[in-house]
């Protein structure tokens, strides 16, 4: 230490100076012995001063590291008692996760904000007056959150929020607006279930309980946000199947898949209201209610048909399948009637990796407890093609017979055609134009409000929309 070193050197500086002083006996000696004995004096009480100040600092220096470690040492028993090895990021949708992936939360949004033209001849409202024929303006067509996951390593789920109305407006036994039933303008729950795999007979399948989509229509089936057009056909909502509330037993493999399920009800052209949507054990439409579907995959893979585009450079493919359902209802979905309905529906979906064709078939015959049965029935012809990576063509043709009085207002006869623009991988922008044959009555029209479309008056054709849908998807 300097300290030690000046102390040392002072006492022999000193003895020296004295041995001076003693022998030299002179008073010149004795008084610069004296002055140098001043100087090492002045010089020790600096460097005392100085050492006393390097030493406080260094103290407190310690002092500071001290507390930092008690504080690392606490956060790191505070973390040790939270799961460890937790991930969290964006893998298709933002995600939360425990290491070893037993349990996972995914969270997904669908934004569809549109701008929509439409214009019919010599409309009227219900009280017989004139309304403007043409219209036009913006929309939130849908603004989706989707909480998805797996928990205790064997158990999913999924919770589907959305802003609006869940479906259209709709006839019923008498003509009722489904907006109001749900809510327009609130947040209300579309899908929300529960699915664990289960083995039977050494064969694995998986169970689903909670309100989802029964499997019957395919265009239905497809999500929101994998359409080929800004909508899906009025085929779709004429025959609109709704959420259902009840259980489901699935099947996958390499060549095909199946779902049979056991709900509340489907909805049907018998009741257009909302299948068994929000429906609970004592206020359930029908008396019974089943649903099948089968799925053939001859090429291809299972993911490329989850949506109704085939991007360039994704593999093509082929599918097919048939659905079927069977349900009696009860007095109080549709007043004293309770009819029976059976239903069948097939499609094929064919994917050339640029371009892509659909083709879809639906049968029902409704069979009252009085009077004659009808038989309802439709089709509709898809397709787009790629003229660049991400710039798409379109066009589509439904058809339907409601099978029932009233003239050309009860045949559905309207093509669209349109294009898509991909400007991401999550954002995309679809313009359309859509062109009615015949009369579109209510039938027809009052299901397709949501959709951009107006029931005609009289026997008017001719109706038009223009629609315009920027869509953002995570």
């Amino acid at each position: 230490m300097r300290l030690n070193k000046t102390v040392g050197l002072l006492a022999g500086t000193t003895a020296l100076t004295l041995g001076g002083f003693c022998y030299g006996n002179t008073d010149e000696a004795n008084t610069s012995a004296l002055s140098q004995i001043a100087e090492l004096k002045a010089e020790l009480a600096a460097m005392k001063a100085q050492q006393g100040e390097e030493w406080l600092t260094e103290q407190r220096a310690a002092d500071i590291r001290g507390i930092v470690q008690d504080v690392l040492a606490d956060a790191e028993t505070r973390t040790s008692l939270q799961s460890s090895g937790a991930t969290a990021g964006y893998d298709n949708g933002f995600f939360i996760s425990s290491a070893d992936g037993n349990f996972r939360l995914n969270m997904n949004g669908l934004v569809q904000f549109q701008w929509i033209l439409n214009s019919t001849k010599d409309r009227e409202d219900a009280n017989g007056d004139a309304v403007p024929d043409t219209r036009w303006g913006f929309g939130v067509r849908r603004a989706r959150m989707d909480f998805s996951g797996v928990f205790a390593q064997d158990w999913k789920f999924m919770l589907q929020l959305q802003y609006g109305s869940i479906q259209n407006q709709a006839p019923g036994p008498e003509i009722r607006a489904v907006d109001t039933i749900l809510g327009t303008g609130n947040v209300n729950v579309a899908e929300a279930w529960v699915e664990r795999d289960v083995d039977l007979g050494g064969t694995s399948f998986s169970l689903r309980g909670g309100q989802f989509k029964a499997p019957f229509m395919r265009e239905w089936l497809v999500d929101d946000g994998d359409q080929l057009a800004v909508d899906r056909s009025l085929l779709n909502y004429y025959f609109y199947q709704g959420y259902s509330v009840g259980l489901q037993l699935g099947y996958n493999s390499d060549m095909f898949r199946a779902a049979v399920a056991y709900t509340n009800g489907l909805g049907t052209p018998a009741d257009f209201a909302t299948g068994s949507y929000n429906s609970s054990w004592n206020s359930n439409p029908t008396q019974y209610s089943f649903a099948g579907r089968l799925d053939f995959k001859f090429s291809g893979n299972w993911a490329d048909f989850d949506n109704f585009n085939s991007r360039p450079g994704t593999e093509g493919g082929l599918m097919a399948g048939v659905a079927a359902l069977y349900q009696k209802y009860n007095g109080t979905a549709v007043g004293a009637d309770t009819p029976t309905v059976t239903g069948v529906t097939g499609d094929v979906t064919w994917n050339f990796g640029g371009a892509s064709l659909f083709a879809s078939f639906v049968w029902e015959n409704i069979d009252p407890v009085s009077g004659s049965s009808r038989n309802p029935w439709g089709f509709m012809v898809q397709g787009g093609y790629f003229l660049t990576d991400d710039f798409e063509i379109f066009g589509r043709y439904s058809y339907a017979n409601a099978d029932t009085t009233g003239g050309d207002s009860t045949k559905l006869s309207l093509i669209t055609v349109g294009v898509n623009y991909f400007m991401s991988a999550n954002a995309k922008f679809t313009a359309d134009f859509g062109y009615s044959l015949n009369t579109l009555g209510e039938l027809y029209a009052l299901q397709g409000t949501g959709a951009g479309w107006n029931a005609d008056t009289g026997n008017n054709d001719g109706q038009y929309a223009i629609r315009t849908q920027l869509q953002l998807t995570f």
